[in-house]
């Protein structure tokens, strides 16, 4: 072959991915998996890794992870962080946070701001970055047992605490400074069938716009109530969709309303203000199914597929499938719901559930063929080629297979073992990448896995400028040629040719063809070839005796 040689990577490791032996790159496809980069945190460090799983930036924060982190068009972070001081709402409670922060390529941190006040609120879980550049929070709230009671929750069902849910949008300011500039609150849109004299009272089943105040069970969640756990903005509809995991449901709520417009049940592009548009997992949540027709267990990371991809404008949620009925297994699924280009939902007729427009694609195969499970954490992330990323959370890994015959490409494991909630993709041309100064340094494990290893060899095989030299197009059968090649040390081939040195007479008169090929030793070989055209010449000599001067 002309050039530099392809070369071509395919790795399988046939172990389950909870049990490998290895850390790091697992398996990888190199014809198959999609170009980018991978970002995803451990702890205190972000990283960035490229399809070799050579780590090509990081950033060390100040604080643990409180769940997510963003890759921002500028090239920043945009990461979630513990706050030490969030003493009200402990931290071992499941992505309990509290400070958001926006840190720079250099790792310094341009802009942090505290959604916390000690048995009042605290951010937690996932944030979303708007197209304005604003950053929609989740957000528990502690409400008092007193008022809770008020509200219509039954007495019985309580724990020593009660945390409800909001999602506030914030727009930062200079100086570590922000406006709350809306706001949505879950307790503005309840309703209860416990106790006439209370707020709320009616049938739930002839609302299913709002959320009926006596789910859960305290026993298990205690103060955590419903346990969103993702938040995701869709800018064409203006909406807002967002995961609460304790119950088992998915939401869409009107994000075009005014914050007053948010508390009541008119305004907005809707005209619903802040009631529920559409809600899809767990029918038994507002009287219109029996147990058995639920269809999410315990969900996480629920979003809009953007456009430009396959089932672009669907809902891909990651089902973890926590006491789903049959078998315990994770799977990504596709929803589409049955919505209209202006955001209007059809809704459900003669005390139906909220249905998708048709049936949900399931993509349950792990990187070896078989069905996966996480408890809980997790993930999908479709690619701008049309695979899938699946992050199998509590087993601290995550891979990408080809669709749509589900077959593994990339499968990475993280090194410290600890679970990841969440894994994203960014393409190569994406503006954050652009911005970023890459440097592929080593992996984040050491010493390397053989996967990687060999990508770093095929890598560097690809990258090789090979060279040959001192042989030009044309010559002729009087000199010989001495050969050079670069890198030096390959070896040259083709007729006439002995060692480094090549004979035209030896060829003699015509086209031949002279190859260089380099071995870097470590199973790379590349070749590259040259023509050269050999012209038949006799020497110029004077025929005394006849006097003619012939050629």
């Amino acid at each position: 072959m002309d050039g530099m040689k392809a070369c071509f990577i395919y790795f399988f490791l046939i172990i389950n991915l909870g049990l490998f032996a290895q850390d790091g790159l697992l398996h990888l496809n190199q014809n198959e998996v999609s170009s980018g980069y991978v970002l995803f945190s451990d702890s205190t460090q972000v990283y960035l890794i490229n399809n070799c799983g050579i780590k090509v930036h990081e950033w060390q924060t100040e604080n643990e992870a409180s769940q997510s982190q963003y890759l921002l068009p500028d090239g920043n972070l945009l990461f979630t962080s513990k706050l030490p001081a969030n003493t009200s709402f402990p931290l071992g409670a499941g992505g309990g946070g509290g400070r958001l922060q926006i840190y720079a390529p250099d790792n310094s941190i341009t802009w942090q701001y505290d959604v916390y006040q000690p048995s009042a609120f605290v951010a937690h879980h996932d944030v979303e970055y708007l197209p304005n550049g604003n950053i929609l929070a989740i957000v528990w709230e502690e409400i008092s047992i007193p008022n809770i009671i008020a509200e219509g929750r039954n007495p019985s069902n309580l724990s020593n605490r009660f945390w409800a849910e909001k999602i506030i949008e914030i727009e930062p300011l200079a100086g570590n400074d922000a406006n709350i500039i809306w706001e949505w609150r879950v307790m503005d849109h309840l309703i209860q069938d416990f106790d006439a004299t209370k707020n709320n009272f009616g049938i739930i089943a002839d609302h299913p716009e709002k959320l009926n105040l006596n789910l859960g069970n305290p026993t298990v969640t205690g103060a955590d109530w419903l346990h969103a756990n993702s938040i995701d903005y869709n800018e064409s509809l203006d909406q807002i969709l967002i995961s609460f995991r304790f119950i088992s449901e998915i939401f869409i709520i009107d994000h075009s309303t005014t914050t007053s417009e948010a508390v009541t049940s008119t305004g907005g592009n809707s005209g619903k203000g802040g009631d529920f548009l559409w809600r899809y997992g767990n029918p038994a949540n507002y009287d219109r199914a029996s147990e058995w027709e639920q269809e999410l267990f315990e969900q996480h990371d629920a979003k809009w597929i953007p456009d430009g991809m396959p089932n672009a404008g669907a809902i891909s949620v990651f089902n973890n499938g926590r006491n789903r009925p049959g078998q315990d297994y994770s799977a990504v699924e596709i929803i589409i719901p049955p919505v209209d280009a202006v955001g209007n939902y059809q809704a459900p007729l003669n005390y139906e559930p909220f249905l998708p427009e048709e049936e949900f694609i399931e993509y349950r195969k792990n990187a070896i063929g078989g069905s996966f499970y996480s408890a809980n954490r997790g993930g999908g992330y479709f690619t701008e080629n049309g695979n899938l990323i699946i992050c199998n959370g509590l087993n601290a890994t995550f891979f990408e297979l080809e669709l749509p015959s589900e077959t593994a490409v990339f499968a990475y494991k993280n090194t410290s073992g600890k679970p990841l909630f969440k894994v994203q993709k960014y393409a190569t041309d994406y503006p954050g990448i652009q911005a970023l100064n890459l440097l592929e340094t080593s992996t984040i494990e050491s010493p390397s896995s053989i996967v990687s290893q060999a990508c770093i060899s095929d890598s560097l095989c690809a990258s090789t400028l090979v060279q040959m030299n001192n042989l030009p197009e044309s010559v002729t059968m009087e000199y010989n040629w001495l050969l050079s090649g670069y890198p030096v040390g390959g070896t040259f081939d083709g007729n006439g040719v002995f060692l480094q040195a090549f004979n035209p007479g030896q060829a003699g008169a015509g086209l031949h063809t002279i190859t260089y090929t380099y071995d870097d030793g470590f199973g790379c070989e590349t070749t590259i070839s040259q023509n050269v055209l050999v012209v038949g010449v006799t020497f110029n000599f004077v025929n005394y005796q006849l006097g003619i001067i012939s050629p």
